[in-house]
């Protein structure tokens, strides 16, 4: 077989179809009128209408060897330990957070997170209130997540073993950082680890989990699909509402990645031009569609109406 007939599409027409299989338009055309039928030849001054367009072989296999087949991402339904790196970062104050985390989740959608330790600027943390908060924040972890088909946060499984963790390390912590700082985020930690999963979106207000479970599993009509999100910026203390558009590409990426971009705008802003902005970008892998990299930029105000630039980052590590 030379060719293949491809069923023209509504809106759809020599010059589109050429574009979309990245071949010359005039070369198509004369492909095209070589191997039609009589009565089926494009002319060469306007757009004929045929109900197919015949396409080289050749062409045709490129095609499918580097495009997406249906505008769906599907959650994988196993993921074997896959270790992430994760960069977040302040442009405007010069401040720098990164950890390492490791993830893994079973046929029973369970998602299993181990974190690493956290550095500042690339060192450890030095203050007495930062080491307190990354103690505190290590009970969470192993944490384990009840996740939907789609891969959205359902419930935190492993409630009982954080509750647990909890009352083993609470007299070494009030030992080891007695004072009245201590005291009061020591109150509203009680609080939370007597029952985690009542406040289960303030375990979810570091922005990996906002952007690694955010609803990109699903069916894109025509590879568009928009929506509504509200993101935590610890960095400025807000939370902030957001209007998202995705857009899934076509096309794989030059190192043959699926990629799935994410604009946003807040969605209210008392500073009216002066709306907090994300632009992210997705790459997953295109047989399991498991996420490779998310790579993005926020621009947000904080409460003195000065522009923060913040940038986050999860990779893949090898």
């Amino acid at each position: 077989m030379s060719h293949y007939r491809y069923k023209v599409r509504h809106g759809e027409n020599m010059t589109t179809v050429a574009e979309a299989y990245r071949i010359d338009r005039e070369e198509l055309r004369l492909f095209h009128n070589k191997h039609c039928d009589l009565g089926d030849d494009c002319l060469k001054i306007f757009e004929s209408i045929t109900p197919y367009i015949c396409i080289p072989w050749e062409v045709r296999k490129r095609y499918s060897a580097t495009t997406i087949r249906t505008f769906e991402l599907v959650a994988p339904p196993k993921i074997e330990k896959i270790n992430y790196g994760i960069i977040y970062r302040n442009n405007t104050k010069d401040k720098q957070l990164h950890y390492t985390l490791s993830l893994e989740k079973s046929v029973q959608n369970i998602v299993q997170i181990t974190k690493d330790k956290l550095y500042l600027n690339n060192h450890n943390v030095d203050s007495v209130i930062e080491q307190l908060f990354e103690k505190i924040g290590n009970i969470l972890y192993p944490l384990q997540l009840e996740v939907t088909q789609k891969q959205e946060i359902n419930r935190i499984y492993n409630d009982s073993e954080l509750k647990e963790r909890w009352k083993t390390l609470l007299p070494w912590l009030k030992l080891r950082y007695n004072s009245e700082i201590y005291d009061q985020i020591e109150t509203k930690t009680t609080l939370f680890f007597k029952n985690p999963n009542d406040y289960i979106s303030q375990i979810f207000n570091d922005i990996f989990y906002a952007f690694y479970f955010m609803p990109i599993y699903r069916k894109y009509k025509d590879g568009i699909f928009n929506t509504t999100s509200s993101i935590l910026l610890s960095s400025i203390n807000q939370k902030i509402n957001f209007n998202l558009n995705f857009k899934l590409h076509k096309h794989y990426t030059k190192s043959g990645k699926i990629l799935l971009e994410v604009n946003g705008e807040e969605i209210h802003s008392i500073l009216n031009d002066k709306k907090c902005k994300l632009d992210f970008s997705y790459k997953l892998h295109k047989e399991t569609h498991k996420i490779f990299s998310v790579l993005g930029k926020i621009t947000c105000y904080d409460d003195n109406l000065e522009e923060q630039e913040l940038t986050f980052e999860i990779y893949e590590l090898n």
